[in-house]
This record gives structure tokens, sequence and C-alpha cells, in this order.
């Protein structure tokens, strides 16, 4: 059972959503089901300590003392309620005001480690309390009180996320998304659509990798691993490898590798616990569907003029100045720009030169040699080009692609 806890306890359920801050979903046997991550677990301890950023609980209703209703406020509340509200239809209205009904629950005994909730909505009500929060909180768990935890399958479009590659005693390998463990069985969604389940028993060697292999495990991982050892050490970083293929316990071991790209080997009998916590590098990043010769800038599709290469300077098509894009930098701010588009040249390289206008005719070719320079640049799933620059002063700007001879113009103010 030892090895089982061990791989649950180190759980990494990733999503490739933007924004996404639950990252699992755990189900327990009493029908709650809340959204978040688990935050710690101690080796010795049958508490796991989940964040959940959402969750509905269900209880037997003789562990409920006291129900209090309360009316809020539409403008006092929080937007994760105002957004559950609209769409359920669950506001109340008394003349010229609107509310929305919440509870106050007082327990007879601690449940989850509480003893009672505020600002809740009571969804049932009886021999069976069922009541939803959407107020990040922290919950005291059970091991053997769990059923599952699951994650959602990340969208096709995803750029971010991380796959897992099993190892099983049969010599096996399966690789593909976290989808669902038990404490018996591990799930995942393979490439082609299908969820293979196996045995945890059979797991001798699993690693994780990022979905885009050329870049950095941080960028793709919204949470970070934080392992106590044993003497009062702790190591931030990821997770990339638990190993299990020792002939006794005391060789299983994981590699952890922090944000300096240093890999530590740590034997599992040697960690004292693990903790999670939200990762500042990560950003969720979805694709978009491109038609050949569509460009999109900050989101925004773009549209270009012709441009032609002269003796002394590249003469570009007349445009209005005014009726260009503009796009906003707040004051000594710099502003990130966002391109995307097909490749535009047949070697599948990026094309496109980031220059500022000296005026609304022409591109000198001096300006051209010291165009600003991609902080980032990547080709994702569906064969586009992300190009990402820095502008850090207002003006107008041009992306002049050298193998089209276009030329992109938009202001920054």
């Amino acid at each position: 059972m030892k090895k089982i806890l061990s791989i649950l306890m180190l759980t990494l359920a990733v999503l490739g959503t933007a924004k996404a801050a639950s990252v699992q979903r755990i189900i327990l046997k009493n029908g709650s089901v809340l959204n978040g991550f688990i935050e710690r677990q101690d080796i010795n301890s049958n508490i796991i300590v989940f964040h959940s950023d959402n969750a509905v609980i269900s209880l037997d209703g003789k562990l409920v003392i006291n129900v209090f209703e309360k009316k809020h406020d539409i403008s006092k509340l929080q937007a994760s309620w105002k957004e559950w509200a609209k769409k359920n239809d669950a506001y109340t209205v008394q003349g010229t005001d609107s509310f929305l009904l919440l509870h106050n629950i007082e327990f007879r005994q601690p449940i989850y480690g509480m003893e009672s909730v505020d600002g809740v909505r009571l969804l049932e009500n009886g021999t069976r309390v069922k009541y939803m929060e959407l107020t990040p909180s922290v919950y005291d768990i059970k091991w053997k009180d769990v059923v599952a935890i699951k994650s959602d399958k990340r969208p096709k479009l995803a750029l971010t996320g991380i796959d897992r590659v099993y190892e099983l005693n049969d010599g096996d390998v399966i690789e593909g998304q976290y989808a669902e463990e038990t404490d018996s069985t591990l799930s995942l969604y393979l490439s082609n659509g299908m969820l293979e389940t196996f045995s945890l028993n059979d797991v001798v060697r699993y690693t994780v990798k990022p979905l885009n292999p050329k870049q950095s495990i941080f960028l793709h991982s919204p949470l970070l691993d934080i392992v106590k050892i044993k003497g009062g050490e702790t190591v931030k970083g990821i997770i990339i490898e638990q190993n299990y293929g020792g002939n006794t316990e005391s060789e299983y071991f994981l590699v952890i590798e922090e944000e300096n790209g240093n890999q530590r080997k740590i034997y599992l009998n040697r960690v004292t616990g693990v903790e999670k916590e939200k990762n500042p590098q990560y950003q969720g990043k979805i694709d978009v569907v491109l038609e050949p010769g569509q460009i999109l800038l900050n989101g925004k599709e773009m549209l270009a003029v012709n441009a032609t290469e002269g003796d002394s300077s590249i003469e570009l098509e007349s445009f209005d100045g005014d009726s260009i894009p503009k796009f906003t930098k707040e004051d000594d701010k710099s502003l990130e720009m966002v391109l995307q588009f097909k490749n535009s040249s047949i070697d599948g390289e990026n094309a496109f030169k980031l220059v500022e206008l000296k005026d609304n005719t022409s591109i000198s070719y001096k300006s051209l040699l010291n165009a600003i320079e991609p902080k980032s640049e990547e080709t994702s799933v569906n064969g586009n080009t992300i190009v990402v620059f820095v502008i850090k002063q207002t003006g107008t700007y041009a992306l002049y692609d050298t193998k089209r001879h276009i030329s992109i113009p938009f202001n920054v103010e």
C-alpha cells in the first residue's frame, strides 16, 4: 500500500487551459466533488490537504445543526457567484432590489477540519444536506474517503500541458495525459482519444514531459512540487520521474527538476511529505485555427499592405495612419505583442521583422537591421507560428515579411 500511496501523493494532473487553477477533481464516497489540487500530504499521514477552488459538498443531514439564510446584494457578490447566479437564473428580485440567497451552515462536529461554513449555496436539505461553495477553501480529507481523483481532458488546441510516460513490469510503455486514478488503478488519455486504464501495482517507473519538448517544463505545469526531506530540507521544482523498479522499497526514488535546471535524485524513504503551490511561470495557452494568409496580432485580425524594395528603402503602399489598428500601452510598462500566422515562407522560418516607422511611407534598411528581436517563437500543433515581441515605446510600427514583401502597420498609444 505504501507504493500506491506514494504515487497518489505525488499526483500532478495538468490541464492545458488558460487561467486554469483547478487541475484536479477529487470525488468522495459521500458524493462530494471538489475542484482544485492536493496541496499537502505527509508520508505517515492518512490525511490529504486539498485546496479547493470550488466544491459541491454532500453530508448526512444529522451532521448539521443550523442553516441560516442571508441575502447578498448583486453589486457586492464575488464574480464567481455573479456568473453562477446569472447562468442559473438564481437571483431573487424584490421591487428594485436584486439579491442572491446564500447560507451559513453550522456542523455538529468538525467536517473536513471545519466547524461551519459561510456564504455557500444550499442545494439540498433534510436527511441529506448538499451545498455548493465557490470561494477557495482548504479541506482535510482522509484517503479512505476518496473514490477517485480525476482531470479533464485538455483541449485539442492546447499549447501547454504535460504528458506522462509509464513503464510497466511486463515491459509495456503507456504515454498520455493524466485522466484518473483510484487506490488501485490509473487512467490516461491517449493521443488517439481513447482512455487506457492499468494497475498502479504494475508501474515500475514513470516520467513527465512538456507538450512542447523544446520548452521548459516550468512553462507547462500550473503547479510546483515542494518535497520535504528528513532533516528539514525542502526542494522546490517539478517532479519529472518516479522509479519503483528496485528490489526493495528503500530503492524507490524520485527526480525533481529545480528552476535552475538542476535535477535532484531523492530516495522515497527520505521523503517526509510533498506540498504544492501555484507556478508563477505557467501561462496556459490555447491555439487558434488560422486560414492560409490570416494573421492575428494580440488576437486581432490584421490586414497587410504591399511593399516594394528600393535601392535605399522599402516603400509601403499608402495607408491611412488614423485607420490602422491601435494597441494601448500602459504608462511605464512594456506591451507584449503576440503574432500568430501560418508560416510565411517555404522554408518554414519566421520571415517577419518588427520595425518602428518614422513615417508612413517607407522602412529604412537600417531600421530593418535594427529590428526588434522576438522574445520567443514557437510552432503549434496546428502549424501556426507564434512570435512574441515586446514594445517599450509608443509609436507607429510595422511587421515586414521579408519573403512575401508585405507590411502590417499598427499604432501603439
